[in-house]
């Protein structure tokens, strides 16, 4: 059985928690604060690194082609996959969307956002 487990972020003490739950275990309820704007829950994508490092949605990696990525689930894949932000020639944003199998995990979006650079910073200002 696939493990199902998240990591919510603490904004005011700067650190991750770690809780999973049973399916078989109801009602459930994070065991953190259940605020999520305050409290970003990022979810395990069931995969693991290059090193054995657990993936979870959020963290950055380093692809197997050696660029920078951010984990993200994709709703219109329906899975957790790696995307990148490029700038067009047209100066818009655009997305692209890879496999996260043979990534190393270096970082995640709260600790590190640095490590994605200034194309990552640009699509927060994106609507």
């Amino acid at each position: 059985m696939r493990e199902i487990k998240f990591r919510q972020w603490d904004k005011r003490n700067k650190r991750f928690h770690y809780f999973g739950f049973d399916v078989n275990e109801f009602p459930f309820t994070s065991p953190v604060n259940p605020n999520r704007e305050y409290y970003p829950v990022s979810q395990y994508t069931g995969v693991k690194d290059s090193e054995g490092a657990e993936i979870y949605e959020g963290d950055v990696v380093r692809s197997k082609d050696g660029l920078v990525r951010e984990v993200v689930f994709s709703e219109k894949a329906s899975k957790f996959c790696i995307q990148s932000y490029r700038m067009d020639p047209y100066k818009k944003m655009t997305k692209r969307v890879y496999s996260i199998l043979s990534c190393e995990v270096i970082g995640n979006i709260y600790e590190n956002p640095e490590l994605l650079g200034e194309s990552y910073e640009d699509t927060t200002r994106i609507t």
